[in-house]
């Protein structure tokens, strides 16, 4: 892995955070629904995984204000 793509994959992964951080306060979710923040995070957290050839991850977020979350990624050879 160069340099250049640790440093990109590093800010991608600072980017992620930083959405999920600037995600809207709203209440928590209904039972079963996601929160806010998933819809915009989920597309983020995809593309940082792909960017760095990573076979299988689990992301847990855990917010009191808007409720936890859950994620997994996968690919499959």
């Amino acid at each position: 892995m160069t340099t250049t793509r640790v440093r990109r994959s590093t800010a991608s992964g600072l980017a992620a955070c930083a959405v999920l951080l600037a995600a809207g306060c709203g209440g928590t979710p209904a039972a079963g629904a996601a929160p806010a923040y998933a819809a915009v995070l989920q597309p983020e957290l995809e593309a940082l995984a792909k960017d760095m050839l990573t076979t299988g991850a689990v992301v847990m977020v855990r917010s009191p204000e808007q409720g936890d979350w859950a994620m997994t990624y996968g690919t499959r050879t």
